[in-house]
């Protein structure tokens, strides 16, 4: 038989073929096709045997060695935190100096003086005269009140206390069809027995038994019924009765009789059945009439009777015309009927025995309807249910009413009650209602009287009579009653309409046997009368009528008596604005509360008296302002309230009687007690009287007439009898009483047109007459019967009810102690006041204010102790008071024509006057005065003063403004106190010869202010007040208003009219001052300081060329009695010059000097500031300022300290100060020499100079220097950006100096030094500040910047700053412990820093292009490092030129570089372009890692960008390190991707790490490295080269912990990235041939053909070398239609050998064998995996072939046909598949034909392959049958087999054999269907059984020798993963046992990489 080889050039398509050769599981069926014929019987067939049981071992990881972790991509170098040292720059010290303040002496001051308005305070003054109003509607709302709560005792309201006036509550109104009651008609027996048992007493009022024998039927065409109701029965009413005819009612519902009930007419029964018996008469004719008209008709219906018997016509117009006649006949009769009933109509009311209730109370109510024939109803009845107690036993009824009347809205009812066998009470109920005309007979309109008795008497008759009224008569209701025994009596009537419910109640505690009450309202507005009557007194008395429209009350009468007599009267009227009430009794009455209310017209009065007399009159008369109560005995209490249309009424506390009228409303209130009468006028005279019994009590009288007119008296105690009277129009006020009164007061006002008045007197006589006049001389007249306490008079002609005490006109006057004579005059033509009293007077107060020559004045006079005569003048600038009878204790006396005048608040003398407007005023307040006088002249101002002040202030307060032109122009004013004034004092202002002067006869305590001159200027001027000292301020002002020139020393002075202000303030004012305002001087006579002096003075728009001049001079620890001058003070400008002086008597202690001027310079204005301590006699200040600045100071004496500063507005221009200062100093600095220089007589102490705003060169520099324990001389040189300070004569204990010409220039804090130069510009700043400085300088270089100094040791900071050119830049900056030179410079491609000794550093520096600079900005600092960048630059800020920037690299660069070095050493370099660091002499800090940075860009083409960090961790100190080359090659492109990091020092370090990165031009696009070494070496090398074959090397000259190298690029065809670790490095020579440790990744054959698996190699110089390599990109990819990708391919040894190498080569079968060898010694393990990835574009097609299975020797018992199909894999993808071989010194992995199985064979201890994750999607299509002996004609199977390629197959089982001959399978031979054997396939390989992983986070995996399973000495095995597994229902489920027993006879006889072993076959054979 032929046999075919399938050769398939993948993995993955090898892998695709042998899982379709797993054949199909055991019980499949063969493929479908069309039934073969039946077998011959002795056909023999075989099958596969029944599987056997598997052999299957779960595993478990096994590997020793676990895969190294995926390298990932380098991310770009962190070098840290970008910083710059910070050496706390500060601004320069060489600043501008801030300008002086403005001279500042304070704010302006004034003498603080309390000043008090000149305010009128009027001892009297009037009041508002207004009563305390309440609406009238108050009493409207009292009343409804009072009315509610007299109908809720009534019961006449609802739960929520509304009106319930319903009057069915008394009664209820029954309607036509009412409920039918179950009543029947009663017979004549019964009405006997009943009439019987009721036992009336005769004569009866009724005789119903009468009526009903004569009419039995009772009264035909007139019914009645019969209601009733009880707490068991609701109303319900009989059905209609003829009248007369009795009914039996069953009033409680149980249906048992409980009374007899009968309605019958009051007319005797006789008349009653006459006319009964003529209408029955008549209704018989009126019927036969009718039945023969009714034939009549019907027979002339036939129109032949018609013909034939004409007088039925005729018999026809007879019969209807007897009708006619016959029915006017009836109708007369039933009329004369009705009018017989309507006399009156009674009802019976008699209990039945049948009754439950028989024999005690019915609590029921009984009534009769009666309908009239005007469409009213009445109803009468007993109520002992609703407001009674029971029915009685037996009761009639009498009813009689006016039916006429009701028609005209009249109710007249009469009833009278006989009954017996009362309850306690029973009420007798009658109503009359309207009925509709209709069906229903709807009641509306109800009236229901209701009168209660208790106890009830055997008789009672009442008359009620209620007549609304109309326009034609009077309103009216009355109401009258007689009983047999008294009773209460409560009468309650309900009336009902649409318009207005009515209310009328009568209650009477003890009814007399007669009483009768009775309302009169007349049509015509007369008097309303109450009118009662009765045959006894009662206790207690209610009379109420109210009307209701709603809820709202309209009307009402109410009047409550107690012991009312027997016969009392009232009447009311309020016609034509007028009110009267008139009362008489019969006897005294208790108490009488009435009120009374009308809605329309609205009036409401409340009245209540108490003990009244028997008459009483009340006239409220407002027409005639007239109020009158007059009675004729004593009146114990009366009250009343009366408002007419709502008008508001003022009811007071206490006896009173008010009145107020508004246009046609007028409120009124009066109570009294005791009182017998009350007579007040309040008209324009008021007057009045009063008569009480006995008196004692406070009255008030008032009215207010429309709120215009109002008076009030009030007397504080009534006397028996009062009168008085205010005559406003005679100016006099009398008063006269029958006994002295407390107080008493009556005021009066008009408040439209005026007067007002206002009279009062305490303690006040029989009589008292005030007289008063007004005008320009007002004065008062007083004359009493006797002396007053106080007496009170306010007149104004104004109507002043509040008084404006400075805007009415009035005179206000109040006196104590008061004389019977006391007369005020108050002349003011002759501006004088007069006093005169008879005796001497307490005190006299006294305000007027009135007008006079066209102004207002007010004059206020105070006196106390005032003598019988004084007088006061007052004038133009004139003021003065005399007491003239004697000494004045206290005198105050003030005038004033204007408001807001002031005095001051204590003992003073005050005088303004204002020329332009006429203003005055004046004032005087002094104590034990002799005279207090003020006067001014043109120039000149005194005051005096004679008086005794008791040790208090005095003050002077004076200010006159004359005119000109109209126009306010010269004022002359002073203010002053005066402290221990003397008994004489003179206070002089002289303008004549500019001077301000005072004398005095003692040391006294002045405190001045003094404004003297022109307003113009003085507007707005001021001057300060100091604690001790003068202060005078001038001001010229130009010629115009308010400046008017004139011949006074105010223009003559200066060449200006001038305002002078100035203040004084000395406690202990010298003998003599004077302030010269010509000599600019101030001057002192024998003063003696009390606190430091200071003199101020400031003259502006006076002198010549100077438009203001402004000094301050402050003296302290001036010696006593010492004369002083200050002056003059010189400030000049061109150059600008100060001149300060003073001389003095003796040494003096501390001066002060501050001056500023306005100049007509360039300078403008000048400030200037001085001060020396310790001064002598004389001092002498002179300083000048401009391009050459000097100071110089020469003073009689040395001076402990002096200070000096001047400069302008917005600048300072020179500051300086020292101390120690010799007798003579001179400072200098010359702005165009570059120079400054100080000089002094002798040593100095110390010296601050600065200067700004120097000009030179078209620059304005600032100059600072400073010097501490200087010798004599010291100088400092700048230009052309070199700076050098030093000391000529010495060392300076301290020096500081600083320069610069611009602003914003900073310097470092502490010692340093610091230049900053830019040639482009100019600009430049300097600065040195150091102790021990003998020398400091810096300049630039061409290569740098060098410092040099000499000082002494200490922290010392440095900061250059050179821009030379247009873009050159060199900057250092930092801080260093101080050397004694210091060198940083930077050439060569260096930066390079030494110093003489190893100090500590921190700096930076920044070299090259400022464009270059500019981009690369701040770079790293380290705590413990250096960094530097390097960027090549273009363009501007980048220019090229010869020199070093430019020329080193071929490209122009700028390099930024900080350094952090804490132990500094001597020598730093940094090579850029070598890319070394060399560090000499370091001595790090203890466990602070060593970083250096560096990153270059842009200046080498291969690799534009590239940086590298070095970090080194344990460094030994001291310590020399040499540090490069390292990083990536830059230089050559073939190179680029090559790494090298290489350093000496001098000794060994614990860890070195390593960064670098470049950005190449070359085809490996961008690199990054990192290469970490711990432990290291004193001498390491690594180098590396990096691609798709990569080599490490390590050099070391002692071992090495560990070496990481990891490198990440992009390469053309993606991203890659490779590492190495090296562990336990063994140390070697450093050649470059030395056994080192290399480590080789090959990934591409000797032709540079990409190799499927990389080859890799390690080599160590001893064994024990861990090493791991993982090469993380994509290799050996393949193109269509198979696309194989090979990723991240890795390996793991440990322990390696000295030799490792793994190589991978293609082998006999076709397949690629790998082998693993370590020598000499083995490798303890070894890993190597990768991931991969297939996909296949298209379908390969599979070709027929065969292959014998089973054979026997050359006969093939057992053939696989294998038909044509295809194979695809669209998606394959194995991650992460590694092989692990333990202890391996040689061992080979040699994959089977087609990839289907792989052998292991070799010499190691284990060997385990590990595929973590399977992912395979396929796409077969196979057919295959198996032949016995290879031929057709017996096929023992066929199998087709076809996958989907949507399936994933994510498991793998391992089948394992090793080379023993063993059964793979088993097959069974039948014969037909009986089985004959069972044949078994045995072969070598020999299948062991089945590994599946343990962890289902696995998809496979396999150990090898397997566990359990076969020898375990043998290391020559066969396995196979082509058993795949799909998960289905949550499990995984690999080949059944048929079809992997296939795969088992496949792998051993046809895809074994080993050939068989001993001999093969079985079965047949």
């Amino acid at each position: 038989m032929a046999s075919a080889r399938l050769r398939i050039s993948t993995f993955a398509a090898i892998t695709a073929l042998a899982s379709t050769l797993l054949v199909a599981p055991a019980h499949a069926e063969p493929t479908p096709t069309a039934p073969p014929a039946p077998p011959p019987p002795t056909t023999t067939t075989t099958q596969p045997a029944q599987n056997p049981a598997l052999t299957e071992d779960r595993l478990g990881a096994q590997a020793t060695a676990t895969p190294p972790v995926a390298p990932g991509q380098l991310g770009q170098i962190d070098p840290g935190r970008d910083g710059s040292p910070n050496i706390e720059n500060k601004p320069s010290k060489a600043q501008p100096i801030a300008p002086l303040p403005a001279l500042d002496p304070g704010p302006d001051g004034r003498v603080p003086v309390d000043r008090v308005p000149i305010a009128p305070s009027p001892p009297v003054t009037p009041s508002k005269l207004d009563l305390p109003l309440r609406p009238g509607q108050e009493l409207v709302d009292a009343t409804s009140a009072e009315a509610l709560a007299t109908l809720a005792k009534a019961g006449r309201t609802t739960p929520d206390g509304k009106p319930a006036l319903d009057a069915n509550a008394l009664q209820p109104q029954v309607r036509s069809a009412q409920v039918v009651d179950p009543g029947r008609r009663a017979t004549l027996q019964e009405l006997i027995d009943a009439l019987t048992s009721g036992n009336l007493p005769p004569p009866l009022p009724v005789d119903p038994l009468a009526l009903l024998q004569q009419l039995p039927d009772g009264i035909p065409r007139i019914t009645y019924r019969v209601c009733s109701e009880s707490r068991t029965k609701a109303v319900s009413c009989s059905l209609t009765l003829p009248l007369g005819v009795p009914a039996i009612v069953d009033v409680t519902g149980d249906r048992t009789p409980d009374v007899l009930t009968d309605l019958v007419p009051v007319a005797a029964p006789g008349d009653i059945a006459a006319v009964v018996r003529e209408i029955t008469n008549l209704d018989r004719e009126i019927a036969l009439a009718t039945n023969r008209l009714n034939v009549v008709n019907e027979l002339l219906k036939d129109p032949l009777n018609v013909i034939l018997h004409p007088e039925l016509l005729v018999e026809k117009l007879d019969l209807e015309r007897l009708l006619r006649d016959l029915g006017n006949t009836l109708q007369t009769k039933i009329e004369a009927l009705l009018n017989l009933v309507h006399l009156g109509l009674g009802v019976v009311n008699l209990r039945l025995p049948t009754s439950e209730f028989a024999g005690r109370d019915l609590p029921a109510h009984v009534w009769a309807v009666y309908d009239l024939p005007t469409h009213k109803r009445l109803s009468v009845g007993f109520d002992g249910y609703r407001r009674g107690a029971g029915l009685p036993t037996a009761a009639i009824g009498v009813y009689t009413f006016a039916p006429l009347q009701v028609l005209r809205g009249i109710f007249d009812i009469k009833a009278s009650v006989l009954q017996v066998g009362a309850a306690s009470s029973l009420a007798v109920t009658a109503g009359l209602a309207n009925v509709t005309d209709d069906n229903q007979g709807l009641p509306y309109d109800p009236t229901v009287a209701s009168a209660r008795f208790e106890p009830v008497p055997t008789v009672f008759t009442a008359h009620a009579f209620i007549d609304p009224g109309a326009s034609d008569r009077d309103q009216r209701a009355t109401v009258d009653a007689q009983v047999t025994t008294r009773t209460k009596l409560d009468v309650q009537v309900l009336s009902n309409s649409s318009a207005a419910n009515r209310f009328d109640q009568l209650v009477v505690d003890q009814l007399p046997n007669t009483v009768s009450a009775a309302l009169i309202r007349p049509r015509d507005g007369g008097d309303d009368i109450v009118d009662y009557t009765a045959s006894d007194s009662i206790n207690d008395v209610l009379f109420a009528d109210f009307v209701y429209a709603g809820e709202q009350l309209d009307a009402s009468v109410r009047a409550v008596a107690k012991n009312l007599p027997t016969q009392w009267r009232g009447a009311l009227n309020s016609a034509n604005d007028r009110v009267t009430l008139d009362y008489d009794s019969a006897g005294p009455l208790s108490s009488l509360d009435v009120s009374f209310f009308d809605r329309s017209p609205a009036i409401v009065l409340r009245g209540a008296l108490r003990e009244l007399p028997t008459v009483i009159n009340v006239d409220a008369n407002l027409p005639g302002r007239h109020v009158l109560f007059d009675a004729n005995t004593p009146l114990g209490s009366a009250e009343v309230f009366v408002s007419k249309e709502l008008g508001d009424y003022a009811p007071l506390d206490g006896d009173h009687a008010t009145a107020v009228l508004s246009g046609t409303k007028l409120g009124a209130s009066a109570r009294v007690t005791g009182l017998r009468k009350i007579d007040v006028y309040f008209d324009q005279h008021p007057r009045g009287g009063t008569e009480f019994t006995p008196g004692g009590q406070p009255f008030v009288a008032a009215g207010v007439v429309d709120g215009k007119q109002k008076t009030r008296l009030d007397v504080s105690n009534l006397p028996a009898t009062l009168g008085f009277d205010l005559d406003t129009v005679a100016r006099r006020v009398q008063f006269n009483a029958s006994s002295v009164v407390q107080r008493v007061k009556a005021a009066y006002v008009d408040t439209a047109a005026g007067p007002s008045a206002v009279a009062a007197i305490n303690g006040l006589p029989q009589t008292v007459d005030v007289r008063y006049d007004l005008g320009d001389k007002p004065k008062v007249s007083y004359r009493a019967s006797s002396a007053v306490p106080r007496a009170e008079l306010f007149v104004s002609p104004q109507g002043v009810e509040q008084l404006d005490p400075i805007g009415h006109h009035y005179l206000s006057t109040a006196l104590t102690d008061l004389p019977t004579e006391v007369d005020v005059l108050i002349d003011l033509p002759a501006r004088h006041l007069d006093g005169t009293s008879s005796a001497a007077l307490g005190t006299i107060t006294a305000v007027a204010r009135v007008p006079f020559a066209g102004r207002d004045y007010l004059a206020i006079g105070e006196l106390t102790g005032v003598p019988a005569r004084f007088d006061a003048d007052f004038g133009d600038g004139l003021m003065r008071f005399r007491g003239l009878s004697g000494a004045l204790a206290a005198a105050r006396f003030s005038v004033t024509n204007h408001r807001g005048a002031t005095m001051p608040a204590g003992q003073h003398v005050s005088a303004h006057y204002r020329q332009v407007t006429g203003d005055f005023d004046g004032s005087v307040s002094i104590r034990n005065l002799t005279l207090a006088e003020y006067a001014r002249g043109p120039a000149r101002q005194v005051a005096n003063l004679r008086l005794d002040t008791d040790g208090q202030p005095v003050f002077v307060d004076a200010d006159v403004v004359l005119a000109a032109n109209g126009a306010d122009d010269t004022r002359l004013a002073v203010t002053s106190r005066i402290d221990r004034l003397p008994t004489n004092l003179t206070l002089t202002i002289d303008l004549a010869d500019g001077k301000l002067t005072y004398t005095g006869d003692k040391s006294i305590g002045l405190l001045a202010d003094v404004h003297v001159g022109k307003v113009a200027a003085l507007n707005g001027l001021g001057a300060p007040l100091f604690d001790n000292g003068v202060a005078v301020r001038a001001r010229g002002c130009a010629e115009g208003t308010g400046c008017v020139k004139d011949d006074s020393p105010i223009c003559t002075l200066f060449g200006r009219c001038l305002g002078l202000v100035g203040t004084i303030r000395l406690p202990g004012l010298p003998t003599a001052l004077a302030v010269d305002l010509v000599g600019k001087e101030i001057e002192l006579t024998g003063y003696t300081a009390t606190a430091p002096l200071t003199a101020y003075l400031e003259i502006s728009g006076l002198l010549p060329n100077l438009p203001r001049l402004e000094g301050q001079v402050s003296l302290d620890g001036l010696p006593s009695n010492v004369d002083l001058t200050v002056g003059p003070i010189t400030v000049d400008g061109n150059p600008a010059r100060v001149d300060v002086g003073y001389r003095a008597s003796a040494p003096l202690g501390v001066l002060r000097v501050a001056a500023e001027a306005d100049t007509q310079t360039s300078f403008g204005t000048l400030r200037a500031r001085a001060s020396i301590d310790k001064l002598p006699a004389t001092v002498h200040v002179v300083g000048t300022f401009d391009a050459r600045t000097t100071l110089g100071v020469h003073n009689s004496a040395p001076i402990n300290e002096i200070t000096a500063a001047l400069s302008g507005v917005d600048a300072g221009y020179l500051s300086a100060s020292a101390n120690g200062v010799p007798a003579d100093l001179d400072v200098v600095v010359d702005a165009p020499a570059k120079h400054f220089e100080s000089s002094a007589s002798s040593a100095l102490g110390g010296i601050t100079f600065r200067a700004a705003r120097v000009p030179f060169g078209g620059r304005e520099y600032q100059a600072f220097a400073q010097a501490l324990n200087i010798p004599a001389k010291m100088t400092a040189d700048w230009a052309d950006g070199n700076f050098r300070f030093q000391s000529t004569s010495g060392a300076i204990g301290s020096a500081a100096f600083a320069v610069t010409n611009r602003a914003g220039a900073t310097a470092p804090r502490g010692q340093h030094v610091a230049a900053h130069y830019n040639q482009g510009n100019g600009d430049l700043d300097a600065s040195a500040a150091v102790g021990s400085l003998s020398l400091v300088a810096v300049a630039p270089k061409p290569d740098g910047v060098g410092f040099d100094m000499r000082s002494g040791d200490g922290t010392f900071a440095f900061d250059g700053d050179f821009l030379l050119g247009a873009d050159n830049r060199y900057t250092a900056f930092g801080r260093v412990s101080l050397p004694s030179s210091l060198d940083v410079r930077y050439g060569d491609g260096k930066l390079s820093y030494r110093t003489d000794r190893p100090v500590g550093l921190l700096a930076e520096a920044r070299v090259g292009k400022v464009a270059a600079l500019g981009a690369i900005g701040q770079v790293p600092l380290y705590e413990h490092g250096i960094a530097a960048e390097a960027r090549s630059c273009t363009g501007a800020g980048c220019a090229r030129d010869d020199g070093p920037i430019c020329s080193m690299l071929g490209k122009c660069f700028g390099l930024v570089s900080t350094v952090s070095l804490p132990g500094l050493p001597t020598v730093v370099e940094v090579d850029m372009a070598a890319k070394k660091i060399d560090v000499v002499g370091y001595r790090p800090p203890a466990g602070v890692p060593l970083d250096a940075y560096v990153r270059l860009d842009g200046l080498f083409d291969v690799a534009p960008y590239a940086a590298a960090k070095a970090t080194l961790r344990g460094l030994p100190s001291p310590f020399d390190l040499h540090i490069g080359p390292f990083g990536f090659d830059q230089t050559d492109p073939n190179r680029a991707h090559d790494l090298q990091v290489q350093y000496t020092a001098s000794g060994g370090i614990d860890v070195l790490e390593l960064r670098a990165e470049a950005n190449t031009t070359t085809p490996y696009g961008n690199l990054r490295g990192a290469a970490d070494v711990h432990g290291v070496p004193s001498s390491l090398q690594v180098t590396g080269e990096f691609g798709k074959n990569s080599h490490v090397r390590v050099a070391a000259n002692s071992p090495i912990s560990m070496v990481n190298a990891h490198v990440t690029g992009m390469f053309g065809d993606g991203p890659a990235s490779a590492r190495a670790r090296l562990t336990d490095v063994p140390a070697c020579d450093a050649g470059p041939n030395a056994p080192c440790v290399d480590v080789d990744i090959k990934g591409t054959d000797e032709r540079g053909n990409a190799l499927k698996v990389p080859v890799i190699t390690v080599v160590s110089a001893a064994a024990g070398l861990d090493a791991e390599a993982y090469v993380q990109g994509k290799f050996a990819l393949a193109g269509d239609p198979l696309r194989l990708q090979t990723n991240d391919v890795f390996a793991k040894l440990l322990d390696l050998g000295e030799k490792v190498t793994v190589d991978i080569a293609e082998n006999d079968i076709g397949t690629f064998s790998t082998r693993l060898r370590s020598e000499p010694s083995p490798t303890g393990s070894m890993l190597v995996g990768g991931s991969f990835v297939l996909k296949q574009t298209q379908a390969l097609p599979i070709k027929e072939f065969e292959q014998n299975i089973v054979a026997c020797g050359p006969i093939p018992i057992l053939t696989l046909h294998v038909n044509d199909g295809h194979v695809q894999a669209p998606d394959v993808r194995i991650g992460g598949v590694y092989v692990v071989a333990d202890g391996v010194r040689d061992m080979t992995i040699r994959p089977g034909l087609g990839y289907v199985a792989f052998g292991v064979e070799g010499t190691y201890d284990r060997f385990s392959m590990v595929a973590p994750d399977v992912h395979a999607q396929l796409d077969i299509d196979l057919s295959l049958q198996i032949e016995k002996f290879d031929q057709p004609l017996f096929p023992l199977y066929k199998f087709a087999f076809k996958t989907n390629p949507s399936d994933v197959y994510s498991g793998l089982r391992f089948h394992v054999f090793d080379m023993k001959k063993r059964t793979n399978a088993e097959f069974q031979v039948r014969i037909g269907p009986i089985p004959i054997a069972v044949y078994p396939d045995e072969s070598s390989p020999g299948k062991l059984g089945y590994q599946i992983p343990a962890d289902p986070g696995i998809a496979g995996i396999t150990v090898l020798p397997p566990p359990n399973m076969g020898d375990p000495a043998t290391r020559k095995f066969v396995f196979s993963f082509m058993d795949p597994g799909k998960v289905v229902d949550g499990q995984m489920r690999y080949l059944d046992g048929e079809s992997a027993q296939l795969l088992d006879i496949a792998v051993s006889r046809a895809f074994s990489p080993f050939p068989p072993e001993g001999d093969s076959g079985g079965g047949p054979c």
